[in-house]
């Protein structure tokens, strides 16, 4: 009898024991679960407020000011003429597409500017391919050894990123390709370009931090030219056009 009671109670503490943990394991799931629509529903609010610079940004721009203002006229054309220059177009190309517009406009009698769309889509897609169709592009075609391409810009307009893709066409065409990081003002520029370099198959020449950006250009010249490598891609620290130091420090790595 007493042998009976003990197993009774053995069963039933076990199943207590099972019950118990079964609760723990699914409160927890439950809590996981919570967890992870938190930050997914975090992740897609991070990942709106990103684009929300690009969905506010030149296109959509030039489509709102199609949209509130119906009637092609001088106003609409001021109008359209800032948001190319403040889109950093710039002002020759700014004024090419304007005029191509007007020429348009008066040819086909447009009158409502949402029909314009279309006609600067397209010839700001030609003038870019003008520019930098194969046929056109100067960049990949090699006539001297090294052919070196010194890059420059404005901080944060991808530099850096654009000469690994560069390194990476050079090298698919089975080019030897050096880097050199001149950026030296930036931190960690040089272990980015090395990332990059790594990608492409691509060797990379870089000093210290704070090193003079000229005398680092110096020295991976001059190992492109004894190495014999055919391409040459020159990394460079931001730098705005207007400031004098900056733009000698350009003149002196020439």
């Amino acid at each position: 009898m007493h042998e009976n009671l003990y197993l009774i109670s053995g069963i039933i503490f076990i199943l207590v024991v099972l019950i118990i943990v079964v609760f723990i394991i699914v409160n927890k799931k439950k809590k996981t679960d919570l967890g992870k629509k938190k930050d997914s529903d975090q992740g897609s609010s991070d990942l709106r407020a990103t684009l929300e610079k690009t969905r506010t940004g030149f296109l959509n721009r030039i489509t709102n000011l199609l949209k509130f203002k119906p009637n092609i006229n001088n106003e609409l054309l001021d109008d359209l003429e800032e948001i190319l220059l403040t889109a950093d177009i710039g002002v020759e190309t700014t004024t090419d597409i304007l005029n191509s517009l007007r020429e348009i406009v008066k040819a086909e009698k447009i009158t409502e500017s949402q029909k314009i769309r279309d006609f600067l889509e397209d010839d700001i897609r030609k003038l870019m391919e003008a520019d930098y169709s194969r046929e056109n592009n100067n960049i990949f075609q090699i006539n001297i050894i090294p052919h070196v391409i010194l890059f420059t810009g404005v901080n944060g307009v991808g530099k850096t990123t654009s000469i690994g893709k560069v390194a990476y066409k050079f090298r698919e065409a089975g080019k030897k390709v050096l880097m050199i990081a001149a950026d030296t003002f930036r931190a960690a520029a040089p272990e980015q370009l090395a990332i990059w370099a790594e990608r492409a198959d691509a060797d990379i020449h870089r000093q210290q931090e704070g090193a003079d950006p000229s005398a680092v250009v110096f020295d991976g010249i001059s190992k492109a030219v004894n190495k014999q490598y055919d391409v040459v891609l020159i990394d460079t620290a931001g730098r705005q056009h207007t400031k004098i130091n900056l733009m000698n420090e350009l003149a002196k790595i020439e």
